[in-house]
């Protein structure tokens, strides 16, 4: 079984995180949402990997500050055992968001209604602990979106 290391930044705007939505077409858990980030780059670093893939999937230029939450999975459609580290981030670039490819949506999710995302489970309990684990100095740095982009 292959193991396949994973990095995804909870990017946090007051009571929202974004999430992208992956392709019909993808091969593993098509249809369903996520944090911004990918798998693990050979040679690369955690935090560079992280960095690489925000921008490649958002065009958002971020800087992981902490990993806060760790799960893993095997995806019964490809037989592979996922391994997630999730990171809580600090947008440092421009407020505009572009989708890969590989995203048809994003959405600025309300914490009282991550319910309404069709989420795997293990995510779906990071994402929970993102918003009761942010450290007060990230809250005062989240970049303040423009309300246009709701």
């Amino acid at each position: 079984m292959d193991n396949i290391i994973v990095v995804s930044a909870f990017i946090r705007d007051e009571d929202k995180v974004l999430l992208l939505k992956r392709g019909k077409d993808r091969a593993a858990l098509p249809g369903y949402w996520e944090l911004p980030g990918g798998k693990l780059r050979p040679g690369s670093s955690l935090d560079a990997t992280l960095k690489y893939c925000v921008d490649a999937e958002t065009k958002l230029q971020v800087e992981p500050t902490r990993p806060y939450a760790v799960f893993s999975y095997i995806n019964e459609d490809t037989g592979k055992h996922y391994v997630e580290l999730c990171y809580h981030v600090l947008n440092k670039g421009p407020v505009s968001i572009e989708l890969s490819p590989e995203h048809t949506e994003y959405a600025w999710a309300d914490k009282s209604k991550i319910s309404d995302f069709q989420l795997y489970q293990g995510l779906r309990d990071a994402i929970s602990s993102g918003f009761k684990h942010t450290r007060k100095q990230q809250l005062e740095t989240i970049v303040k979106f423009p309300d246009s982009i709701w």
